[in-house]
C-alpha cells in the first residue's frame, strides 16, 4: 500500500503540476494578449503622431513657400543693388579724382586771376598817379605862361 499511496500522490502531484503548468500558461496567454494590446495601442498612436507631424510638415512647408519667394526675391535685389553700387562707388573715385584736381585748377586760376587783378589795379593806380602828375606840370606850365 506504500507503492498505491506514494503513485497517489505521485499522480495527484503530477495533475497539480499539470493545472499550475496551466494556469502559467492561461496567465502567460492572458500577459501576452495585454502586452500584444498596448503594444498595438501604442502603435496606432505611433502611425496617428508621425500622420499629425506629415500634416504639420506639410503646412509649414505651405507657409514657407511664399517666403522662400521672398528670400529668393529680396536676395536677388540685393546682388543687383550690390553690382550696381560696386560700378557707382568705381565711379564715384574716379569722379573724386577729377573734382580734386579740378577743384585744385580752379584754385591756381582763382589765384592767378587775384594776381593779375592786383597788378591791373596797380598799374592803373600808377597811370592815373603819372596822369596827376603829368596834369600839374601842364597846369604849371600854362600858369607860367599866362
Amino acid at each position: 500500500h506504500p507503492f498505491l499511496i506514494s503513485g497517489v500522490i505521485a499522480v495527484s502531484k503530477h495533475k497539480a503540476v499539470g493545472r499550475v503548468e496551466t494556469m502559467d500558461a492561461a496567465k502567460t496567454a492572458k500577459a501576452e494578449k495585454v502586452f500584444r494590446s498596448n503594444l498595438d495601442n501604442q502603435f496606432e498612436k505611433v502611425e496617428e503622431q508621425a500622420r499629425r507631424l506629415a500634416l504639420i510638415k506639410q503646412e509649414l512647408e505651405t507657409l514657407e513657400a511664399p517666403t522662400r519667394r521672398d528670400v529668393a526675391e529680396v536676395r536677388a535685389r540685393i546682388d543687383e543693388t550690390d553690382r550696381k553700387f560696386t560700378k557707382v562707388s568705381k565711379d564715384y573715385v574716379v569722379k573724386k579724382r577729377a573734382f580734386d584736381t579740378l577743384s585744385k585748377q580752379l584754385e591756381e586760376q582763382r589765384q592767378l586771376k587775384d594776381s593779375y587783378q592786383k597788378q591791373l589795379t596797380e598799374l592803373l593806380y600808377e597811370s592815373e598817379k603819372m596822369k596827376d602828375r603829368k596834369l600839374d606840370e601842364i597846369e604849371k606850365e600854362i600858369e607860367n605862361i599866362a
